[in-house]
């Protein structure tokens, strides 16, 4: 499946300061959904209740698709649709007041279907043939820019294989990490594009930044923060995303990432925040100088 998403990158909650956040309670989330930080200005609100029953219509390929931890069969090429089309308004929405700035777009693709068997990346992403089994998941950001989110890999994160990795937890909300960290990634390269277009001299990372996979994990976290407050975080869905950005943290002398606090770090940095200028000026200095963010 092949479609394209209107995604207006309005930059006046960026380029605004960020502001403070009450202390962070330690995390129970076996319990309850782990409350991210409130913003100061928020009104206090009680936890929002689990949804009644969560979404898992029949897959497409019942067989591959087939998550034990599901409790049964999952549409998975439908929840990744429609967890990229949430992302897509919570970016539209959190940028919506900010004139002067065009409206972009990303295309995702949901390599397994029937529409998508593969999918090649370009020459300038190196140029791979991703399959439905591929053990990662790309943002290109050539042309309008691509999401490519293999099928069969995303349905196996259900069943506790993450990228070929076995955090303790795993499912539904660690898989949605895995998208919006991608869609990060475009946000990333809006704000870089759409700027240096007008002039303003944002800098793009250097070769092996680990900044740049970290702003996209705090990026991921300002989704969470709207998911909890829509009511779509469940018990156990922190430890998931937490549990699953820890085990694609860098290994000891591996510094292309960051490690696992540092990656962990970074998405608690949006989830209790909310604020993607603190993700800015954290873990992208340059774009933070240039737009004169403190």
């Amino acid at each position: 499946m092949k479609t394209r998403l209107r995604a207006r990158l309005l930059l006046a909650a960026i380029v605004g300061a960020a502001m403070g956040v009450a202390p962070v309670a330690e995390a129970s989330s076996t319990d309850a959904a782990f409350s991210p930080a409130r913003m100061s200005s928020l009104p206090s609100q009680p936890t929002p209740p689990p949804p009644e029953e969560e979404e898992l219509p029949e897959a497409e390929n019942r067989e591959a698709l087939r998550s034990s931890k599901s409790g049964g069969e999952i549409n998975v090429p439908r929840f990744l649709s429609k967890v990229t089309q949430d992302a897509d308004r919570v970016w539209v929405d959190y940028f919506a007041q900010t004139p002067g700035l065009e409206e972009p777009f990303v295309t995702y693709h949901l390599v397994g279907t029937t529409q998508e068997p593969t999918y090649t990346l370009s020459r300038a992403c190196g140029g791979a043939t991703i399959d439905t089994d591929h053990k990662n998941a790309y943002y290109c950001s050539t042309g309008e820019g691509d999401i490519v989110l293999p099928v069969n890999t995303f349905a196996r994160i259900w069943q506790g294989d993450f990228f070929g990795r076995a955090p303790k937890n795993t499912g539904d909300f660690a898989a949605a990490f895995v998208v919006v960290h991608e869609f990060g990634h475009h946000i990333q390269d809006e704000i870089l594009k759409q700027y240096n277009e007008r002039g303003v001299p944002v800098p793009n990372y250097k070769r092996n930044d680990k900044n740049k996979e970290l702003i996209a994990d705090c990026f991921a976290g300002t989704w969470a923060f709207s998911a909890y407050y829509k009511g779509f975080v469940e018990p156990g869905d922190y430890d998931e995303a937490i549990d699953s950005v820890r085990a694609i943290g860098d290994p000891p002398g591996v510094a292309s990432h960051g490690t696992p606090d540092e990656r962990q770090a970074a998405f608690e940095e949006g989830y209790n925040t909310g604020e993607p200028t603190r993700c800015i000026i954290r873990y992208w200095p340059g774009a933070a100088a240039a737009l004169g963010l403190s």
